[in-house]
């Protein structure tokens, strides 16, 4: 039975009723069973992010998280977009966000044309970002602008925050995951 198969009755429950929370749990729950990581993350998160007092979706999401980023330690740049319920993507960027960023730009123009408005970025995992990041990370911003959506950063170190700022980008910061999913949801 493929993987789709074995989730289809919980990917059936998210259509029914997407804002359910016990159902995206549900889903992570299942995913993380097939190992099925970043699956399993999106879902625990989207859960967190509907029920953002519950401890628990946060521990299971942060939990599959560290497995993701351990098997992207040696890679030079990478990335991971959750798509949420209501309109919202968090982006994890991992290594060095250098010149090349022609897939992760198209990724963009998916949401975008999706109607995602709603965008949270965690750099922790980002060592260094070079090149053509900061001018993507303004395209990004002048799209949510124009959707009147929000975007927001969190987890940047102080020479992110000295590249940016220099690059005239100026996104917002949050203090946690937490505090950013709360202000992209009200």
């Amino acid at each position: 039975m493929s993987i789709a198969e074995q989730l289809r009755s919980h990917l059936e429950e998210i259509k029914r009723n997407p804002q359910s929370a016990q159902a995206w749990n549900s889903l992570g729950d299942a995913a993380s069973n097939l190992k099925e990581n970043s699956m399993a993350a999106g879902a625990y998160l989207s859960a967190f992010y509907l029920e953002n007092h519950n401890t628990l979706y946060e521990k299971k999401f942060y939990t599959i998280l560290s497995i993701l980023k351990s098997s992207k330690e040696d890679i030079e740049f990478s990335y991971e977009i959750f798509r949420l319920p209501l309109q919202t993507a968090v982006v994890f960027l991992f290594g060095i966000m250098n010149t090349d960023l022609r897939d992760l730009e198209g990724k963009f123009g998916v949401l975008s044309k999706g109607g995602f408005d709603k965008i949270l970025f965690d750099f922790s995992g980002l060592q260094a970002m070079t090149g053509f990041g900061p001018s993507l990370l303004r395209k990004i911003l002048e799209y949510t602008k124009q959707k009147n959506g929000k975007i927001l950063i969190f987890n940047a170190t102080e020479n992110i925050r000295t590249m940016l700022e220099l690059k005239k980008v100026i996104i917002p910061y949050c203090s946690s995951l937490r505090e950013g999913l709360s202000i992209l949801k009200n």
